[in-house]
Protein backbone atom coordinates (compact mmCIF):
# COMPACT_ATOMS: atom_id res chain seq x y z
CA UNK A 1 0.00 0.00 0.00
CA UNK A 2 1.10 3.44 -0.88
CA UNK A 3 1.00 6.33 1.90
CA UNK A 4 1.54 9.78 1.11
CA UNK A 5 4.24 11.85 1.81
CA UNK A 6 1.88 14.32 3.06
CA UNK A 7 1.38 12.79 6.29
CA UNK A 8 4.52 14.59 7.74
CA UNK A 9 4.80 17.75 6.96
CA UNK A 10 8.05 19.75 5.83
CA UNK A 11 7.98 21.49 8.94
CA UNK A 12 7.33 18.35 11.14
CA UNK A 13 10.48 16.61 9.53
CA UNK A 14 12.22 19.52 9.96
CA UNK A 15 11.43 19.67 13.79
CA UNK A 16 11.88 15.88 14.32
CA UNK A 17 15.85 16.25 12.17
CA UNK A 18 16.51 19.24 15.00
CA UNK A 19 14.85 17.55 18.32
CA UNK A 20 15.18 13.64 17.35
CA UNK A 21 11.60 13.46 18.56
CA UNK A 22 7.79 14.44 16.93
CA UNK A 23 4.37 14.64 18.46
CA UNK A 24 1.35 13.86 16.07
CA UNK A 25 -1.81 14.49 18.00
CA UNK A 26 -4.27 12.01 16.86
CA UNK A 27 -3.37 9.89 14.67
CA UNK A 28 -5.66 7.06 15.54
CA UNK A 29 -9.66 7.21 14.93
CA UNK A 30 -11.83 6.78 17.28
CA UNK A 31 -12.33 3.10 16.23
CA UNK A 32 -8.99 2.53 15.76
CA UNK A 33 -8.35 3.44 19.11
CA UNK A 34 -11.75 1.40 20.54
CA UNK A 35 -10.21 -1.54 18.79
CA UNK A 36 -6.59 -0.95 19.92
CA UNK A 37 -7.70 -0.68 23.53
CA UNK A 38 -9.71 -3.63 23.69
CA UNK A 39 -6.63 -5.74 22.23
CA UNK A 40 -4.21 -3.95 24.65
CA UNK A 41 -6.64 -5.24 27.74
CA UNK A 42 -6.99 -8.76 26.08
CA UNK A 43 -3.14 -9.25 26.03
CA UNK A 44 -2.18 -7.43 29.40
CA UNK A 45 -4.83 -10.28 31.29
CA UNK A 46 -3.14 -12.71 29.05
CA UNK A 47 0.00 -15.07 30.18
CA UNK A 48 2.16 -15.33 27.40
CA UNK A 49 5.61 -17.33 27.33
CA UNK A 50 8.96 -15.54 28.31
CA UNK A 51 9.70 -14.55 24.47
CA UNK A 52 6.60 -12.45 24.50
CA UNK A 53 5.93 -11.40 28.19
CA UNK A 54 8.46 -9.68 30.58
CA UNK A 55 5.70 -9.33 33.71
CA UNK A 56 6.22 -10.91 36.63
CA UNK A 57 9.81 -11.92 36.22
CA UNK A 58 11.18 -9.01 38.50
CA UNK A 59 9.49 -7.37 40.88
CA UNK A 60 12.00 -4.34 40.62
CA UNK A 61 11.28 -4.22 36.48
CA UNK A 62 7.44 -4.31 37.05
CA UNK A 63 7.20 -1.40 39.30
CA UNK A 64 8.82 0.83 36.11
CA UNK A 65 6.75 -0.67 33.72
CA UNK A 66 4.73 -4.19 32.66
CA UNK A 67 6.07 -5.00 29.47
CA UNK A 68 4.96 -7.70 26.85
CA UNK A 69 6.99 -7.61 23.17
CA UNK A 70 6.04 -9.19 19.45
CA UNK A 71 2.36 -9.48 20.75
CA UNK A 72 1.70 -9.14 16.52
CA UNK A 73 2.80 -12.84 16.68
CA UNK A 74 -0.03 -13.87 19.06
CA UNK A 75 -3.03 -11.36 19.21
CA UNK A 76 -4.67 -10.30 15.62
CA UNK A 77 -5.92 -6.70 17.19
CA UNK A 78 -2.21 -6.24 17.87
CA UNK A 79 -1.04 -7.16 14.66
CA UNK A 80 -3.75 -4.70 12.74
CA UNK A 81 -1.56 -1.76 14.92
CA UNK A 82 1.53 -3.23 13.93
CA UNK A 83 0.85 -3.25 10.64
CA UNK A 84 -0.91 -0.12 10.31
CA UNK A 85 0.51 1.10 7.10
CA UNK A 86 0.47 4.99 7.19
CA UNK A 87 2.07 5.02 10.80
CA UNK A 88 4.88 2.99 9.45
CA UNK A 89 5.00 5.31 6.30
CA UNK A 90 5.48 8.44 8.77
CA UNK A 91 8.31 6.54 10.26
CA UNK A 92 10.09 6.16 7.01
CA UNK A 93 9.71 10.00 5.98
CA UNK A 94 10.65 11.21 9.06
CA UNK A 95 13.98 8.69 8.93
CA UNK A 96 14.65 9.50 5.42
CA UNK A 97 14.75 5.80 4.01
CA UNK A 98 14.06 3.55 0.80
CA UNK A 99 11.90 1.17 3.04
CA UNK A 100 11.15 0.48 7.21
CA UNK A 101 10.92 -2.89 8.72
CA UNK A 102 9.71 -4.16 11.63
CA UNK A 103 11.90 -4.25 14.81
CA UNK A 104 9.36 -5.16 17.49
CA UNK A 105 6.11 -3.90 19.46
CA UNK A 106 6.01 -3.31 22.93
CA UNK A 107 3.37 -3.04 25.23
CA UNK A 108 4.16 -1.05 27.93
CA UNK A 109 1.65 -0.36 31.13
CA UNK A 110 3.02 2.18 33.79
CA UNK A 111 0.37 0.24 36.68
CA UNK A 112 -1.61 3.01 39.07
CA UNK A 113 0.16 4.74 41.65
CA UNK A 114 3.86 3.59 40.28
CA UNK A 115 5.88 6.17 42.23
CA UNK A 116 9.09 5.03 39.86
CA UNK A 117 9.53 7.26 36.61
CA UNK A 118 11.05 5.63 33.88
CA UNK A 119 14.83 6.87 33.89
CA UNK A 120 16.53 8.69 30.56
CA UNK A 121 17.60 6.36 28.30
CA UNK A 122 18.43 5.65 24.45
CA UNK A 123 16.74 2.89 22.65
CA UNK A 124 19.75 2.08 20.38
CA UNK A 125 21.79 1.08 23.20
CA UNK A 126 19.87 -1.95 24.31
CA UNK A 127 19.33 -3.31 20.59
CA UNK A 128 21.70 -5.27 18.80
CA UNK A 129 21.94 -2.94 15.58
CA UNK A 130 25.35 -1.75 13.76
CA UNK A 131 23.95 1.47 12.21
CA UNK A 132 21.33 4.26 14.04
CA UNK A 133 18.73 3.70 11.68
CA UNK A 134 15.78 2.98 13.86
CA UNK A 135 13.14 4.64 15.67
CA UNK A 136 9.69 4.40 17.69
CA UNK A 137 6.03 5.52 17.44
CA UNK A 138 4.86 5.50 20.95
CA UNK A 139 1.08 5.49 20.93
CA UNK A 140 -0.99 6.65 23.99
CA UNK A 141 -3.96 4.24 24.65
CA UNK A 142 -5.08 6.77 27.34
CA UNK A 143 -4.87 10.86 27.70
CA UNK A 144 -1.71 11.57 29.15
CA UNK A 145 0.09 13.89 31.02
CA UNK A 146 3.08 14.36 33.92
CA UNK A 147 0.66 12.57 36.44
CA UNK A 148 0.44 9.39 35.10
CA UNK A 149 3.67 8.84 33.26
CA UNK A 150 3.84 11.12 30.04
CA UNK A 151 6.95 10.72 27.75
CA UNK A 152 9.69 13.08 28.26
CA UNK A 153 12.50 14.16 25.74
CA UNK A 154 15.86 16.06 25.33
CA UNK A 155 15.97 17.66 22.38
CA UNK A 156 18.63 17.40 20.43
CA UNK A 157 20.27 14.56 21.82
CA UNK A 158 19.95 11.85 19.17
CA UNK A 159 23.33 14.00 17.84
CA UNK A 160 25.43 13.14 20.59
CA UNK A 161 26.58 10.21 19.67
CA UNK A 162 25.88 6.73 21.73
CA UNK A 163 26.15 6.28 25.48
CA UNK A 164 26.44 3.71 27.52
CA UNK A 165 23.02 1.66 28.38
CA UNK A 166 20.92 2.81 31.66
CA UNK A 167 20.78 -0.17 34.61
CA UNK A 168 16.35 0.46 34.86
CA UNK A 169 17.07 -1.02 38.35
CA UNK A 170 19.54 1.49 39.61
CA UNK A 171 19.34 4.44 37.21
CA UNK A 172 21.87 7.56 36.79
CA UNK A 173 20.72 10.67 36.05
CA UNK A 174 20.70 11.87 32.46
CA UNK A 175 23.02 14.36 32.87
CA UNK A 176 25.47 12.14 34.42
CA UNK A 177 25.18 9.35 31.64
CA UNK A 178 25.87 12.19 28.81
CA UNK A 179 29.02 13.07 29.66
CA UNK A 180 29.99 16.72 27.71
CA UNK A 181 26.22 17.82 27.33
CA UNK A 182 25.17 18.08 31.23
CA UNK A 183 24.00 21.81 30.27
CA UNK A 184 21.91 20.43 27.76
CA UNK A 185 19.71 17.91 29.65
CA UNK A 186 17.08 20.05 30.35
CA UNK A 187 13.76 17.97 29.54
CA UNK A 188 10.48 18.42 27.48
CA UNK A 189 7.38 16.58 28.99
CA UNK A 190 5.26 15.82 25.85
CA UNK A 191 1.33 14.99 27.34
CA UNK A 192 -1.01 14.02 24.63
CA UNK A 193 -4.81 13.30 24.12
CA UNK A 194 -5.27 9.29 23.87
CA UNK A 195 -4.88 7.96 20.14
CA UNK A 196 -1.79 10.19 19.56
CA UNK A 197 1.39 8.77 17.99
CA UNK A 198 5.18 10.36 18.77
CA UNK A 199 7.90 8.94 16.80
CA UNK A 200 11.42 9.53 18.48
CA UNK A 201 15.21 9.04 17.20
CA UNK A 202 17.04 5.52 18.54
CA UNK A 203 19.04 7.68 20.22
CA UNK A 204 17.30 10.39 21.37
CA UNK A 205 17.07 10.72 25.49
CA UNK A 206 13.80 9.88 26.94
CA UNK A 207 11.98 8.74 29.70
CA UNK A 208 8.43 8.95 31.47
CA UNK A 209 7.35 10.62 34.40
CA UNK A 210 5.94 8.35 37.51
CA UNK A 211 2.16 7.44 37.33
CA UNK A 212 0.74 8.47 40.25
CA UNK A 213 -3.23 8.28 39.55
CA UNK A 214 -5.47 5.40 40.27
CA UNK A 215 -5.43 4.54 36.47
CA UNK A 216 -2.91 2.27 34.47
CA UNK A 217 -1.10 4.35 31.95
CA UNK A 218 -0.98 1.95 28.49
CA UNK A 219 0.75 2.36 25.58
CA UNK A 220 1.31 0.38 22.38
CA UNK A 221 4.72 0.78 20.70
CA UNK A 222 6.40 0.27 17.64
CA UNK A 223 9.80 -0.17 16.88
CA UNK A 224 11.13 0.57 13.07
CA UNK A 225 14.03 -0.22 11.49
CA UNK A 226 15.35 1.06 8.24
CA UNK A 227 15.78 -1.81 5.65
CA UNK A 228 19.40 -2.82 5.48
CA UNK A 229 20.46 -2.61 9.43
CA UNK A 230 22.65 -5.08 9.74
CA UNK A 231 23.14 -7.11 13.53
CA UNK A 232 26.15 -6.27 15.88
CA UNK A 233 26.75 -9.87 17.65
CA UNK A 234 24.63 -8.58 20.72
CA UNK A 235 22.30 -10.68 22.69
CA UNK A 236 18.79 -9.66 22.73
CA UNK A 237 15.28 -11.38 23.05
CA UNK A 238 13.38 -10.40 19.71
CA UNK A 239 17.08 -11.36 17.64
CA UNK A 240 18.67 -14.34 19.48
CA UNK A 241 15.84 -16.98 18.12
CA UNK A 242 17.17 -15.89 14.51
CA UNK A 243 21.01 -16.79 14.97
CA UNK A 244 22.15 -14.15 13.20
CA UNK A 245 25.55 -13.65 12.64
CA UNK A 246 27.74 -10.46 13.18
CA UNK A 247 27.40 -7.97 10.34
CA UNK A 248 23.87 -9.99 8.85
CA UNK A 249 20.88 -7.76 8.09
CA UNK A 250 18.19 -7.75 10.90
CA UNK A 251 15.84 -9.09 8.15
CA UNK A 252 14.04 -11.98 7.40
CA UNK A 253 13.29 -15.10 9.53
CA UNK A 254 9.20 -14.23 9.92
CA UNK A 255 10.26 -11.70 12.29
CA UNK A 256 11.03 -8.56 10.30
CA UNK A 257 8.98 -7.31 7.68
CA UNK A 258 8.91 -4.67 5.81
CA UNK A 259 6.25 -2.19 6.95
CA UNK A 260 6.39 0.91 4.22
CA UNK A 261 8.37 1.65 0.97
CA UNK A 262 9.12 4.22 -1.03
CA UNK A 263 6.82 3.77 -4.62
Amino acid sequence: MTVSRALISAEEARFYSRAGYLVKPNVLTAEELASLRQAVDEASATRYDVAHDGTGRDARYDAVFHQKVNLWQVHPGIRRHTFTPRIAEMARVLMGVRAVRLWHDQLLVKQPGQPTPTPFHQDLTYWPMEQDLAMTAWTALDDVDESNSCMQYIPGSHQWGVYDAVDFMSPQGVAEVAKGHEADCVAVSAPVPAGSVIFHHSLTFHGATANVTDRPRRAMIIHYQADGVTFNGRAHIVSDVAGLTKGEPIAGHGLWPILAEAA
